[in-house]
This record gives structure tokens, C-alpha cells and sequence, in this order.
């Protein structure tokens, strides 16, 4: 828009600035987000397991959000845009501390054209997305058009969609990520011009024509939502939502006979693409006015999906796998902590991302559980004696015996003749015996050698006499593991 007055711009400039210093701290959000319990700590026996309920508490913007600053230059913005390039990175941590931990930002600014001359261009792209610094150094290139008829935006509407079809779709080269939540921060002080055609001068776009109801389709494909900020109240700032026939004198024609734009374009745009429309008063601080419409965008579908890696022998599921919410609510998982460890005496640990659309939402959506791997209860009465020999998975043959009861007492010796391994408890921790009968595990410590202390299981299996059909196998905590063998000569009785 043409600047019909420097005192009054300079007036605005001096009270925006004075505003900033007072509000933009409050204005910023704060979220407290993240998974709940966030750390896990138990004691289980093998094969044992138990289950947590999780709540995982979403913030505002999904983390992997990409955010187009898309501004109004034209001449009346000058203090707007002032007050943007000091709070820059103030936006963009309100951005960052809303969720958006990888967040990129890219800028943009449109003006206008006219029948006989662009002024100066319909739109330009500042710099394609990129991080906080990128994008900060691209705002702070921006001013406000000065040059009345040349590039002040000469008529009071302006070329804004355009700018907004052209960042929709491929025409103004941006490189918006697939899987992120996308977003446009727009914001001026007057209605766009409709419709804006090929016939004009700086019309680059391989579309004919671009109209409300055109760029609206095409943000709606892309995902977009669209945040709004109107600046309203000072000379020549009737804002976005302004009816734009009034002060259309440059075109339409030839692009149509008149112009068909009506008053609430950005409240339909906002509307159709889950926005928001925040209007910012004249004089008042911008950047406060964009935070403050962050604040009240409506909430984002997300995807929050448990992502665990686990020490061998530990494993998690949950229930559901993976869920939908609204952005800023909850979403409940039931966790299943299994540990799938044969021998006791180790600490096992799971670190669990819940990520958000498939991107990591920081330390505070990381859980960590620790589980130590404890002797596992005895069965009241169980009562287990065995003796025989086996062949063991490398070809030796092993001889063993030894007997096993409740409360935990017993011996246990095994002898590998091909390794000259020779193991003797040392204790019997637990004697565990299935309900048929047929099974049962025995758990403790021994020496190997005369030496140390290991843990040992030994599982057994009883299928009668005169016990051709019995199975033994020894596990060490050093390695060592004779393999689940028939006995080649013995027997195994299982007593409840």
C-alpha cells in the first residue's frame, strides 16, 4: 500500500517498538509435555513381565513443523516489519518451545502490480527453508516499499494470493518436507487483489489466473495452516478481512471487468485450513500479535508411535501400537516389559522414543527402563532329582546329578568330557515346577573348576519311566550351554 503519511509511520514505530518491551515475554507459551513415568525400574524373573500404563503428553506443534513467514512490504508495514526483525528469534522460540524442536523457517514478502507496471513484484522468495539463523538473517533483509507508484504497493489491496497459491505449490520454490506439519505466518494491512492474472506485468505463474477460491484449494492440498495477522486501525490499514473493491484502482481489468474479491478473505483462508485469524491494532507489537495467534491455533491431528531399543534378552510391546490425538492432549499406551533373559543376575535396559509423526520430540518423550533380572519364585512342594547322561550340542558327552527342593536347598553337579568343564552348585535359589508336573527349572550359583561363582539354570523335563523320553539342559552365565538334550541314559523325576 502507498504511504500517504511519514508522521503517522513514524508515530507507530516509536509506539510499536515501546509495546514489544512490555509484552512479548508474557505473550510466550510455556507446555509442559513429555511421557509419563519416564522412567521404569523393576525386578523379573525370566520369562516374566509386567505392564505400565504410559501417558504421553503432546505440545502445541508437532515436532518436525515447517513455517513460511510470508510478510506484507509494502509502504504502510514499515513499523510492522521493524518490530518483526527485532523479535525474530523471540517467534521463533515461542515456535521451538511450543513442540517444533526441528523446525525449519523460510521467508518470503509479496507487493503488487498493475495493469501498466509491477510494483515492484508480485512476490519473492527470501529464502527457501532453512534453520533460525538462516531465517532471521532473510527477515532482516526485508523494508517496507518507499518509492510512491514504484514499489510502496500503489493501490491500497496487494498481490497476497498470489504469494500464498505460489507457496502452496512449486512456483516460488520452496522445498516443504512431506512428512512435516506445515504452516504459514501471514500477516499485513490490507485485502489481496481478485483475480490476479497472466495478463499482468511480473505474472510469472504457469497458471492463467490466481483467485481466492484457487489459492484456498491449493493450500488445502498442501496441508497448510494458515495463521493470520491483520494489522487494522491506522491510514490506509483497513486490514486482510477488508472488502478490496473500494480501493481497487490499479486493475482488475484486464484481468475481469472489476474486482470480484469480497471482504474476509483471510478469515475463509484461515477457516478452510484449520488456521487462525488474529487481528493485531495499529501501533500495537506485531510479534506479540503473531505469538499470541500461535497460542490460539486450533490443534493438529498427530501420531504418537512407541519406538524402543533393548538390550538383548528384554523386549516391550504396546498397546495400541501406535495413536492419534489432537495436538496439546494425551495419548495412553499400556507397556509390556518382557524380559525373555534365561539366567538371572543381569540388569537389562529399553530406551523408548515416543515419536511424533515419526520425528523425535526431545529428552522429555524418552523413556528409560532398567529391569534386573532376579531368581524367579520357587513352587511350594516342588521337589526334582535327576541323574543320567546327555550328548551335548557340540558332539561331548556330559554326565550330571543332583537333587533340588522347597524351600530352596539341593546340589547340582554336571561334567562336560570334551571341555573338562566340571560344575558344582554352590546354592540352590529357586525350584520352579510346572503344574502338570512334566517341567521343572532350578536355579542357582556354582563354581566352575573349584572357582567362582556363576549363575546356572538347569531345565528338566519328566515324561515318565523308565525316562528314555526325559530332557535336561544346563546354562551358565559364562556362555555356556549344553543345548536341550534327550538323556541317553538316567532318569528325571519331578515331585509336587
Amino acid at each position: 500500500m502507498r504511504v500517504r503519511s511519514a508522521g503517522a509511520w513514524r508515530w507507530r514505530l516509536g509506539l510499536g517498538l515501546l509495546v514489544v518491551a512490555l509484552a512479548l515475554v508474557a505473550a510466550v507459551p510455556g507446555f509442559g509435555v513429555g511421557v509419563t513415568p519416564q522412567q521404569v525400574t523393576v525386578t523379573l524373573p525370566p520369562g516374566g513381565s509386567t505392564t505400565v500404563a504410559k501417558a504421553v503428553e503432546t505440545a502445541k506443534l508437532p515436532p518436525a513443523s515447517d513455517f513460511l513467514f510470508l510478510a506484507d512490504t509494502t509502504g504502510s508495514m514499515g513499523p510492522s516489519i521493524a518490530d518483526v526483525k527485532a523479535n525474530a528469534q523471540t517467534i521463533i522460540n515461542a515456535i521451538e518451545g511450543a513442540g517444533a524442536a526441528d523446525g525449519r523457517y523460510a521467508v518470503a514478502n509479496y507487493r503488487d502490480t498493475t495493469a501498466n507496471a509491477a510494483c515492484d513484484y508480485l512476490d519473492k522468495l527470501d529464502t527457501n527453508f532453512t534453520n533460525s539463523a538462516g531465517a532471521i538473517a532473510a527477515i532482516n533483509t526485508w523494508s517496507a516499499g518507499a518509492n510512491p507508484g514504484v514499489d510502496d504497493g500503489c493501490d491500497l489491496p496487494e498481490s497476497q494470493l498470489y504469494a500464498l497459491h505460489q507457496a502452496a505449490t512449486s512456483s516460488l520454490g520452496l522445498t516443504w518436507r512431506p512428512a512435516a506439519e506445515k504452516f504459514i505466518i501471514w500477516f499485513g494491512d490490507n485485502p489481496g487483489h481478485d483475480p490476479i492474472c497472466n495478463e499482468l506485468p511480473g505474472y510469472s505463474d504457469p497458471d492463467a489466473a490466481v483467485t481466492e477460491a484457487s489459492a484456498t484449494a491449493d493450500l488445502v492440498a498442501l496441508g497448510a495452516h494458515v495463521i493470520a495477522v491483520s494489522i487494522v486501525g491506522g491510514e490506509g490499514q483497513p486490514g486482510l478481512d477488508a472488502d478490496p473493491g473500494p480501493t481497487s484502482f490499479s486493475y482488475p481489468p484486464p484481468c475481469a471487468a472489476d474486482e470480484t474479491g469480497t471482504a474476509g478473505q483471510a478469515t475463509r483462508i484461515a477457516a478452510a485450513t484449520s488456521g487462525v485469524v488474529f487481528v493485531n491494532p495499529s501501533g500495537a507489537s506485531l510479534s506479540a500479535a503473531i505469538i499470541a495467534a500461535l497460542n490460539a491455533l486450533p490443534p493438529v491431528p498427530v501420531t504418537v508411535t512407541p519406538s524402543a531399543t533393548c538390550d538383548p534378552g528384554l523386549t516391550t510391546s504396546f498397546n495400541p501400537a501406535s495413536q492419534v490425538v489432537n495436538s496439546g492432549s494425551t495419548a495412553n499406551f499400556q507397556e509390556t516389559i518382557t524380559v525373555t533373559a534365561a539366567l538371572p543376575g543381569v540388569t537389562l535396559g529399553c530406551t523408548v522414543d515416543f515419536l511424533i509423526n515419526g520425528a523425535n520430540a526431545g529428552p522429555a518423550f524418552r523413556q528409560t527402563i532398567r529391569v534386573t533380572v532376579g531368581f524367579p519364585e520357587s513352587t511350594p512342594g516342588c521337589k526334582v532329582t535327576q541323574g543320567g547322561w546327555i550328548v551335548t550340542t557340540a558332539g561331548n558327552r556330559a554326565n550330571f546329578g543332583g537333587n533340588a527342593r522347597v524351600p530352596p536347598s539341593g546340589h547340582e553337579n554336571y561334567v562336560d568330557h570334551g571341555t573338562g568343564l566340571h560344575v558344582s552348585s554352590l546354592t540352590v535359589q529357586s525350584v520352579v515346577c510346572s503344574r502338570d508336573g512334566t517341567t521343572a527349572s532350578i536355579f542357582g550359583t556354582a563354581k566352575i573348576n573349584g572357582a567362582g561363582s556363576f549363575v546356572y539354570r538347569i531345565d528338566v523335563v519328566d515324561l515318565g519311566e523308565p525316562g528314555t523320553s526325559d530332557r535336561y539342559r544346563l546354562r551358565l552365565s559364562n556362555g555356556y550351554d549344553s543345548g536341550n538334550q534327550l538323556l541317553h541314559g538316567g532318569n528325571v523325576q519331578i515331585h509336587k
